[in-house]
């Protein structure tokens, strides 16, 4: 899987940091995935929109399907992630710099190594790719009304998440995420149209979009 940062902290901090990739299709709303009627067609989808640049993050989300209330909470925020990759890689391309400078790597998504099939069970299978770091991650394939799918227990054992999670953080940081992907796609749209001279005028953008910071306790 894409490796992923998931940042914790307060509104302020991350507006302001605004820890804020894909020139492909980009409306997560209607995406749809191409028929995938077996794990290993899955997997070679995978392979085709994760294992290189750019990396395809609207694709990759819709891939997931949740099989708890958790997992659908873990995907919504995942939903939320695509769109500030997106501004990340709108940025990249306009001015040569990240969204956020201070941790340039906060929404940028890195190829992985093709995902091979390790375990196969029924309607049911695991497969594993490794990150551009040398770590390995697994990926939980399932069989979903006729097609198959990454199950949310993909992302419910991202270390990152689980940690989120396990600080209680999952809701505050979401929250933290929510006006940033309600005005990032437009933000992005307007830097990728030449509406902003400089890197700093599209974050001063985005911050007044998103309005006063609300009271956040904090971390």
């Amino acid at each position: 899987m894409v490796q992923r940062r998931f940042p914790v902290g307060n509104w302020m901090a991350l507006a302001l940091a605004c820890a804020c990739l894909t020139g492909c299709s980009r409306d997560d709303s209607t995406y749809k995935p191409p028929p995938l009627p077996t794990a290993d067609a899955l997997i070679d989808h995978f392979n085709a929109i994760t294992t290189k640049d750019p990396v395809n993050v609207v694709a990759l989300h819709a891939l997931y399907v949740p099989e708890s209330d958790l997992q659908r909470d873990l995907i919504e925020l995942d939903r939320k992630m695509t769109v500030m990759y997106d501004l990340d890689s709108a940025m990249q391309a306009r001015f040569k710099e990240s969204w956020n400078p201070a941790n340039p790597a906060a929404f940028v998504a890195t190829p992985n190594q093709p995902a091979t099939i390790v375990e196969r069970q029924g309607s049911r299978a695991v497969a594993e790719c490794t990150e551009r770091n040398g770590s390995v991650t697994k990926l939980y394939l399932f069989e979903h009304n006729g097609q198959w799918r990454l199950s949310g227990l993909t992302l419910e054992n991202n270390e990152g998440l689980k940690l989120m999670v396990q600080a209680g953080k999952l809701k505050e940081t979401d929250g933290l995420l929510a006006p940033m992907a309600q005005h990032g796609r437009a933000i992005a749209d307007r830097v990728r149209a030449g509406q902003f001279a400089t890197a700093d005028d599209a974050r001063r953008a985005m911050i007044s979009s998103m309005g006063p910071p609300a009271t956040q306790p904090v971390s």
